[in-house]
């Protein structure tokens, strides 16, 4: 038992507040990201999910679709198409 609580205290500290910056920024909405939900372990998983199933369906946000579009232009010009 006390050996769960140490770890529930590190996933608290160092694990959640990453994920949660993750998912702000891309855009995962707080209903998606287990808001409510009590237990840390599961909390984890919802954030944890949530961030790989939006990472898997190819919405890019937009500063990575930028990007993306910026490395297919400097290809092209590497090769000498315009």
């Amino acid at each position: 038992m006390r050996e769960r609580v140490t770890i529930e205290s590190r996933l608290r500290r160092d694990v959640i507040p990453v994920l949660e910056r993750r998912a702000d920024t891309m855009g995962i909405p707080p209903s998606e990201r287990g808001q409510g939900v009590a237990d840390v372990v599961e909390l984890v998983g919802t954030l944890g999910r949530a961030i790989k199933n939006e990472e898997e369906s190819g919405d890019l946000p937009f500063g990575d679709t930028l990007e993306a579009s910026r490395t297919e232009l400097d290809d092209e010009l590497a090769q000498g198409h315009t």
